[in-house]
């Protein structure tokens, strides 16, 4: 039984904030925070994609992997990853 009358998978518009890995084909969010270890916070440091950037989702992988899309650049985000970064849509 669906209580909030939404989409399994689709996130509660009501509260903005939802990991990343629910986020739409084509959908530009902000990153919000990063949760886990440290380690989660390197992958990401690494790849210059830091809180409050702007990314785009290009594709999701039935894997639950992600592509998106920071600028120019593109990156694969394993689907643990992308779970563990929070966004809020950007307006």
């Amino acid at each position: 039984m669906n209580l909030f009358n939404k989409k399994k998978g689709e996130p509660d518009r009501k509260n903005p904030v939802f990991p990343l890995g629910l986020a739409a084909d084509g959908e530009a969010v902000r990153i919000a925070s990063i949760r886990g270890k440290g380690e989660e916070q390197l992958k990401l440091i690494s790849r210059s994609i830091n809180i409050g950037d702007v990314i785009e989702v290009v594709r999701r992988k039935s894997n639950g992997s992600l592509v998106i899309k920071k600028g120019e650049s593109r990156y694969v985000l394993g689907g643990r990853l992308a779970m563990s970064v929070d966004v809020i849509p950007n307006r």
